[in-house]
């Protein structure tokens, strides 16, 4: 006897992919009649959350009875709905999304607070009391969930201590070395900071003009980082937003610190492949700009793969097919955003630092011309 489900059953290994699996047969089956929310779905959908959006009201309140009428179509209701504009979701007054606490204006999305009042994406911190123990620390590395990595170098501090915890060889409830039972009690005083910490949701501005992206990596004998620029121009004056971010600590197996650096610059690679692809049908993308401040790194990018050792030709041809079309330049060190994502920061020093300030100034104007300044100042 075959018994055949006749529901998307939740619980099971296979859950996630049939969830994600029937709404790309919906939009197979039903897509042509809905344009904007087909695209909404198969492009715009994490799990089972569908964050979308578009450039007026009109638009959206089109895009909001295509998703509804789309759905129906599968037999899916839609509920939870939030956005920055109440006019929007005015008449869905039944299924609004709760809001957090005693705000109303404040939505859980993805691990991140969104205050629809502001359009800003923000973290909330709760229950800061876990023991100085290994088994502590991991559970709060992983309640601090970063998706986009605007907080790398709170999180790549995290991650460091749980490699020398490792390393140690602690048991999971033994107390912390007395080094780092200093900074697990310093990070802990200063966890509630990371409330102040804010960034836009939408970053193009009133008009949508020709954007750029600029990358940057970086590393230090703890680990490597990547970060991820937009810069628009809105109505005269440029703008600039940080996108993503990526960290790793580095290798128990010891590198030389150029390796390292081109492991930096092999992660700022993807995660620009990856954002290049997320972004291609949503903006105009202008130009791009890779940015490193190891001279050897950038040498190695110039010369030919089968002229290099396997471990260096094995990375360049990898970063060579993650952005083929990218132009590679040198930044100082001191200009480096990546490096404060790969260094030991507090949580002070994340939510106002002065030369991630100058940075997002210089790349505001024109990244290369500013950058190549910076160099003939710093010869």
């Amino acid at each position: 006897m075959e018994l055949e489900h006749t529901r998307v059953v939740f619980g099971v290994t296979t859950s996630p992919f049939l969830a994600n699996r029937t709404l790309k047969e919906l939009v197979k089956d039903e897509g042509a009649k809905y344009p904007l929310a087909a695209r909404a779905l198969n492009e715009q959908t994490f799990v089972d959350d569908i964050l979308t959006g578009a450039k007026s009201k009109s638009e959206v309140l089109e895009l909001k009875n295509q998703l509804i009428d789309l759905m129906k179509a599968g037999g899916f209701n839609l509920g939870k709905w939030a956005s920055s504009n109440n006019d929007v979701v005015g008449d869905l007054t039944e299924s609004l999304e709760l809001p957090i606490g005693n705000s109303k204006s404040i939505t859980k999305v993805l691990g991140m607070f969104w205050d629809k009042a502001e359009d800003t994406f923000q973290y909330e911190v709760n229950d800061v009391n876990e023991p100085a123990t290994k088994r502590g620390i991991l559970s709060r590395v992983a309640r601090t969930y970063d998706i986009n990595g605007y907080l790398s170098p709170f999180t790549f501090l995290l991650k460091s201590m749980i490699q020398k915890l490792w390393l140690l060889k602690i048991d999971w409830d033994d107390p912390l070395p007395d080094d780092l039972h200093e900074m697990w009690v310093l990070i802990k005083s200063q966890l509630l900071l990371l409330e102040e910490i804010k960034f836009p949701r939408y970053m193009c501005g009133a008009e949508i003009s020709p954007c750029m992206l600029i990358g940057f990596s970086g590393a230090s004998i703890m680990g490597m980082a990547a970060v991820i620029y937009l810069r628009v121009k809105s109505e005269g004056n440029y703008m600039v937003h940080l996108v993503a971010s990526k960290t790793r600590v580095a290798p128990l197996k010891t590198l030389t610190f150029p390796k390292l650096e081109l492991g930096a610059a092999c992660l700022s690679s993807r995660l620009m492949n990856a954002t290049i692809e997320a972004l291609k049908s949503f903006i105009n993308l202008a130009d791009i700009f890779c940015f490193a401040d190891s001279s050897s790194v950038l040498g190695w990018l110039k010369t030919p793969p089968y002229k290099l050792k396997t471990f260096i030709s094995n990375r360049v041809v990898q970063i060579h097919e993650n952005v083929p079309d990218v132009r590679w330049s040198y930044v100082p060190g001191k200009f480096n955003p990546a490096d404060p994502a790969n260094a030991l920061l507090a949580v002070e020093a994340l939510i106002d630092n002065e030369e991630l300030v100058a940075v997002k100034a210089l790349v505001a104007v024109q990244p290369l011309k500013a950058l190549e300044a910076l160099i003939a100042v710093e010869a």
